[in-house]
């Protein structure tokens, strides 16, 4: 199945003769995830930073189900926290930064 490390899911294993079952499987983990949870999760597996915001629930869960087995890259955590900040600070928004927004 997958692991949790602080929130992060990695790929999902399966045996062989089950890859027809990815998608349900991506799709049952996917579902116990909060909106914290799919934030994180699709950041490390790429998708574009400004997407994430304009994304609702259910458009996030999807795109999470079908890049589930994306490689994971765990510093576009911080690299989002980078973006993110210069986005308010840009708006105008600065004095509601907090450290680690997710």
């Amino acid at each position: 199945m997958a692991k949790t490390l602080t929130g992060i899911i990695t790929k999902i294993r399966l045996k062989p003769g089950e890859e027809g079952k990815l998608l349900q499987k991506a799709q049952e983990i996917v579902e116990t995830l909060d909106l914290r949870g799919l934030k994180k999760n699709a950041i490390i597996r790429g998708m574009p930073f400004g997407d994430l915001a304009n994304y609702s629930v259910l458009s996030l869960s999807g795109w999470l189900i079908k890049n589930f087995n994306n490689i994971i890259n765990i510093d576009l955590l911080d690299q989002y926290d980078i973006w993110a900040e210069k986005m308010m600070r840009e708006r105008k928004m600065g004095k509601l930064l907090k450290t680690r927004q997710l």
